[in-house]
């Protein structure tokens, strides 16, 4: 038994490890945005051996490409619904409609 499931031996189980990422125990107002917090041990780029090898390349994107975008285009927004991607193991949008005035 598991969170009050019944669990047969050979059963699959999945694993949702993003949802740590929102773990009250761990994170104050784990159910919020914050992006300046800190300490900060999401999981998002996994752990141990299993971290994300472009974790620091996707940062650095993030470090220099938003703060640009931002800046070329005040005035972007979300113009639209976000369509995500069927997956069960992340959340990826497959389509997000924007405007820019």
């Amino acid at each position: 038994e598991l969170g009050g499931q019944q669990l047969a031996a050979g059963d699959a189980v999945f694993l949702g490890i993003l949802a740590a990422n929102r773990d009250p125990r761990v994170f104050e107002r784990a159910d919020e945005l914050i992006l300046d917090r800190r300490p900060n041990p999401h999981l998002a780029f996994g752990h141990g051996l299993h971290f994300c090898l472009g974790a620091a390349l996707a940062r650095l994107e993030l470090r220099v490409a938003l703060p640009r975008l931002v800046k070329r285009l005040p005035n972007l927004r979300v113009a639209g619904e976000v369509q995500w991607k069927p997956n069960i193991s992340d959340r990826a949008a497959s389509h997000v409609p924007l405007a820019l005035g």
